[in-house]
C-alpha cells in the first residue's frame, strides 16, 4: 500500500532560507563577462566588416591605377571648408594608419580624391565608385561621359567637387547631375559645356564654386550664372567672346568672394562693374592663362586697388 508523505509549509520555509544565495560579486562577474562576449562579437564583426571594405576598395584602386588613375587617402591631404580646398600634405608625414599597415588594405582611411588617367574612365568605372562612400573629389579626363555616368555621378554619396577636361556636356547630363546633394564645386577645364547648358547651374543647391572655360561659352552663358545665388568663387579662362559688361549680371551674387580671369577679354574699364559687386575680397585678371605660350599683353592684376589704379590712369586725359 503506497505512502503518502505531507510535508507543512514551515519545513517548505526552512529547506528555502537553507538554500544558498548567488553572492553579489558572482552576478557582477557574469554579467561582465557576457558584456566582454558582446564586445568581442561587436569587435570581431566590425573587423570583418572593415577588411571585407578595404580589400573591395583596395580592387577598386588597384582597377583604377591600372587604368593610369591616381587616387588619393585622407591622411594624404587636408581638405579644408569655406572655401572648399583640397591640400596634399607632404608625403614625409602622410603614413597609413597602423591598422592599414598590419593587414595590407584600407582599414581605418579613406580614398577622398581620384583622377582618371588620360584614357579616361568608362561607365563601369564610375559605377563602381560608389564602393567609395568617403570619395570628394573627382577629376575626369577624356571620359565619354553618357547620360548614365551623370546618374552614377549624382549618387556618389560624398562628392563635393569635381572636374572635365576634355569632355562634352549637355544640359539634361547637367540636370541629371544636379540631383547630387553634396556637390559644391564644378570646374569645366577645356571642356565642351556650352551656353544652352550653363542655365542648368542653378539646379544646384549647393553650388559654391565654378570655373568655365571658352571657346564656346560667351557672355550670354556669364549672365546665367547670376541665377547661381550661393556661388563664392568664379574663374573665367580663355573666352575671348565677352566684353567687360558683360559681367554686369555678376553684380547680383551677393556672395561672390572671389573673381579670376584668365586669357578673357577684360580690361581695366571692367572696375566701375567690378567694384559694384558686394563681397569681392580677391581679384586676378591674367592676360593669358596659365601654361599658355602667349605673352602676357598687359600687366597681371591681382587686386580690385590694382584695378582702380589702371582704371583712373587710363581715364587721365
Amino acid at each position: 500500500m503506497a505512502r503518502t508523505t505531507i510535508i507543512s509549509d514551515d519545513e517548505i520555509t526552512t529547506e528555502l532560507a537553507a538554500a544558498p544565495l548567488a553572492s553579489p560579486g558572482a552576478s557582477l562577474k557574469l554579467k561582465g563577462l557576457w558584456l566582454a562576449g558582446v564586445v568581442a562579437c561587436c569587435g570581431l564583426v566590425w573587423l570583418g566588416w572593415c577588411v571585407y571594405r578595404g580589400n573591395a576598395e583596395a580592387k577598386l584602386i588597384a582597377q583604377i591605377e591600372r587604368d593610369d588613375g591616381h587616387v588619393i587617402h585622407n591622411y594624404q591631404i587636408d581638405i579644408r571648408d569655406d572655401p572648399l580646398e583640397f591640400r596634399p600634405k607632404l608625403l614625409t608625414i602622410s603614413n597609413p594608419p597602423w591598422l592599414d599597415q598590419v593587414f595590407g588594405v584600407p582599414m581605418l582611411s579613406h580614398v577622398v580624391c581620384v583622377e582618371s588617367g588620360f584614357s579616361g574612365f568608362t561607365n563601369d568605372h564610375l559605377s563602381q565608385l560608389r564602393q567609395l562612400p568617403k570619395l570628394q573629389k573627382l577629376d575626369l579626363r577624356n571620359t565619354q561621359l553618357t547620360n548614365q555616368s551623370f546618374v552614377a555621378l549624382a549618387q556618389l554619396p560624398s562628392l563635393r567637387e569635381v572636374h572635365f577636361y576634355w569632355t562634352f556636356i549637355t544640359a539634361e547630363q547637367l540636370q541629371t547631375l544636379a540631383h547630387s546633394p553634396t556637390l559644391q564645386s564644378i570646374h569645366f577645364v577645356k571642356s565642351g559645356a556650352s551656353n544652352q547648358a550653363l542655365p542648368s547651374l542653378k539646379r544646384f543647391p549647393h553650388l559654391t564654386k565654378i570655373t568655365l572655360t571658352g571657346p564656346s561659352i560667351t557672355g550670354l552663358g556669364i549672365a546665367s550664372l547670376a541665377e547661381c545665388e550661393h556661388l563664392q568663387s568664379i574663374e573665367l579662362r580663355d573666352i575671348s567672346d565677352m566684353t567687360n559688361e558683360d559681367l554686369l549680371p555678376l553684380v547680383k551674387l551677393k556672395n561672390l568672394k572671389t573673381f579670376t580671369a584668365k586669357g578673357c577679354s577684360i580690361d581695366e574699364n571692367a572696375y566701375p562693374i567690378l567694384a559694384q559687386m558686394p563681397a569681392l575680397e580677391t581679384l586676378t585678371i591674367l592676360g593669358v592663362n596659365y601654361g599658355s605660350n602667349f605673352t602676357p599683353s598687359r600687366k597681371p592684376i591681382r587686386s580690385l586697388e590694382e584695378l582702380r589704379k589702371q582704371y583712373e590712369a587710363a581715364s587721365l586725359p
